[in-house]
């Protein structure tokens, strides 16, 4: 195992806070901590182009009864996205006394964005919507208004132009609006802020917390002075409104260990309920999306009566949950054997696993757990059609990857037929023949070096009697900080005395291992069969005769369980060797 510093990092523990955001590259540390809603007054709905137009469309067709098609995007963004504007213009034709809206909900019944071919349109639609998608579907947009239909997209994609023949809301084609690391329910928020304009109301911070849930599950860049507002707006238990959410924090144990009298934590949103929500998109049926979506949209009135379709469709995500993380772990360990010297020679791993994959919706998660693995981005495909010659997957960054235009360089090489979707997570497709080419071309532009298996961290503890109950309360305190580009810190402790004996199997495939010393609890979760740990915890691979240390590398925290809370640390990687007693042996 190898680990070293963050460059120029102060390794203070007694300065925390400084260390982390100093490493993050936070400069103003007192500006970055107080900003608040003033400093917002850089964007404003008014900023984003075409924001009027789609304001007066909108209202035209509620206005004539039109039918509206709403088209929910298979993400966790896409769903909060829909679910505030429905939520918000229902709430509306209440308050205004608007005539019914004419609602034809759309769902994807594969992994489509926008308005791709796995949706079907009412035919007498005249509106169509599509929140957090659809900025580049040109062809569509122009067969739609050819039959008399509005489309408007309410969007935060990428895209080269903006469509003539759409109404496009989006952040990034928007030059006066600053921020491009908001996402689609984002703008949905600043387009439900112009309605709120036109109406003179103050409806659209009732879905706060959506906004907070949609940016914090597309990963968006908490740096970001706006991002990261809304995000701890959000968190702020005043602002959990939307019945199901609550639910979810609370069926999740997201609501165990924050502080709810302040916040839930973004963290716990990202890996507890974000997984969840993403597992049915993108496996379920369109049945099974349709009922989530009836969720989200539910007054609280509404979900006690359809205790069925909640309590069912929690259960349908979690054993979604369970499935994806059993398929990923088998497709994460056969990977592992067909990755050659030459693969990893390569600053860029590029992977056709056709020949392993049964399921591609779960590339996306593989892609990005080998990002984190091998240290390099990774290009994760295979062939849907064996009768066809293109590969498409995937594409996932690892953390620190200097080239934050990954895509546009993929994109440069000529090489791919498409590269669509964020610059750190997208999707592509080239022709099965130029796997090898796409290597030549990466190490030409980033040079043919081996990367190594390095942690960056950001404090290297020398010994674990150097850390106590304080510092664990004090890294408890700032856990509402972390996200996208202000990372959860990661430390290293070296020399912790080990003793195999008091290791401890947990969990129902008992794969999870616990050590505890110095009333820390160190946890080692999803172990192999061939992990030393978990050898060692079924009394293999030691002699009780030594002495062992351990070497630690991860994250710290408080965890609560029944009531009780425990020090812990949550290990990424560790490294157990032996020690020479100071002690001479004697003999009676």
């Amino acid at each position: 195992m190898k680990y070293r510093l963050i460059e120029n990092s102060i390794n203070d523990i007694n300065h925390f806070v400084k260390t982390v955001l100093t490493n993050r590259g936070i400069n103003n540390i007192e500006e970055f901590m107080k900003s608040n809603k003033e400093d917002l007054e850089q964007n404003s709905f008014s900023d984003l182009n075409n924001i009027d137009k789609g304001v007066d469309v909108l209202f035209k067709h509620i206005e004539a009864n039109d039918m509206i098609s709403l088209v929910v995007d298979p993400d966790v963004d896409g769903i909060c996205s829909s679910a505030a504007l429905y939520n918000y213009l229902e709430n509306m034709i209440v308050e205004e006394g608007l005539p019914k809206i004419n609602w034809d909900i759309v769902t994807h019944s594969g992994k489509g964005h926008g308005l791709s071919d796995d949706i079907k349109i009412n035919s007498d639609t005249k509106l169509i919507i599509t929140p957090d998608g659809g900025s580049n579907d040109f062809k569509r947009h122009k067969e739609w208004k050819d039959k008399g239909v509005d489309i408007l997209v309410i969007d935060h994609h990428i895209v080269d132009k903006e469509s003539e023949d759409a109404i496009v809301i989006n952040n990034q084609t928007s030059n006066n609006y600053k921020n491009k690391s908001f996402s689609g329910v984002g703008i949905v928020y600043r387009f439900l802020q112009a309605i709120d304009d036109k109406l003179f109301s103050f409806n659209a911070d009732n879905y706060l917390d959506l906004v907070a849930l949609g940016n914090i599950s597309d990963i968006m860049d908490t740096s970001d002075y706006e991002t990261r507002y809304f995000i701890q707006q959000g968190i702020l238990q005043e602002n959990l409104k939307n019945p199901f959410l609550r639910i979810l924090v609370k069926k999740t144990g997201v609501d165990v260990g924050s502080d709810l009298e302040r916040y839930i934590y973004p963290i716990d949103v990202s890996f507890k309920i974000a997984p969840l929500v993403n597992a049915l998109l993108r496996l379920g049926t369109v049945e099974e999306k349709e009922k989530l979506f009836t969720c989200f949209i539910s007054l609280e009135e509404e979900l006690s009566t359809r205790k069925g379709i909640c309590k069912e469709t929690i259960n349908t995500m979690q054993n979604y949950k369970e499935s994806q993380d059993e398929e990923k772990q088998k497709l994460l360990e056969d990977i592992s054997n067909i990755i050659t010297e030459e693969d990893l020679r390569c600053p860029v791993l590029v992977l056709d696993v056709t020949e392993l994959v049964s399921n591609p919706e779960i590339i996306g998660l593989t892609a990005m757990n080998l990002a984190s693995k091998y240290k390099r981005p990774v290009i994760l495909g295979s062939q849907k059609d064996k009768d066809k010659a293109n590969i498409t997957g995937s594409v996932r960054l690892n953390n620190g990857f200097p080239d934050q235009e990954f895509k546009e360089t993929c994109l440069n090489s000529g090489l791919f037929g498409f590269a669509q979707g964020h610059n750190a997570a997208f999707g592509f497709a080239y022709n099965k023949e130029n796997k090898q080419k796409l290597q030549e071309y990466f190490r030409k532009i980033y040079g043919d070096t081996v990367l190594d298996n390095e942690h960056i961290v950001d404090f290297i503890i020398p010994s674990v009697d150097k850390i106590c109950g304080s510092d664990f309360f004090l890294i408890q305190t700032y856990k509402n900080l972390w996200g996208k580009s202000v990372e959860e810190p990661i430390f290293a402790i070296e020399g912790i005395p080990f003793y195999p004996m008091s290791l401890d199997k947990l969990g129902k495939k008992e794969d999870t291992v616990k050590y505890t010393y110095s009333r820390i609890e160190f946890m080692f979760f999803r172990c192999s069969s061939e992990d030393l740990i978990l050898k060692m915890a079924n009394g293999l691979e030691y002699d009780p005769t030594k002495q062992y240390a351990i070497n630690v590398v991860g994250k710290l925290g408080i965890s609560t369980f029944a009531g009780k809370t425990k020090n812990q640390m949550i290990v990424d990687d560790y490294e157990i060797v032996e020690v020479k007693s100071d002690v001479e042996d004697f003999i009676f």
